[in-house]
């Protein structure tokens, strides 16, 4: 049994900022690529560690490593957002 928390991956889920009483718009996205052994050296990622992150993304589901586009050396690409909100 999976149950899946928030939107589907990869949509933006505004409707807890409007039903804190604001409006929402989506301004912008952009990817930002995480390069995976810089990280675990600036980090001092220790090496049991780095192998448990690299078994978490290869037992990711299919479309959770293709949302995150994980690649074979680990890096993989987050999605920032934009958003404007008013009263």
């Amino acid at each position: 049994f999976h149950q899946r928390l928030g939107p589907p991956i990869g949509e933006i889920d505004l409707e807890s900022i409007r039903i804190s009483g604001f409006t929402a718009a989506l301004r912008r996205q952009w990817p930002v690529l995480i390069e995976f052994s810089g990280c675990i050296e600036r980090m001092r990622t220790p090496p049991e560690r780095v192998a448990a992150i690299h078994a978490l993304w290869s037992g990711a589901p299919d479309e959770v490593r293709a949302f995150f586009e994980v690649r074979p050396d680990g890096s993989f690409t987050l999605r920032k957002i934009l958003v404007a909100a008013q009263p």
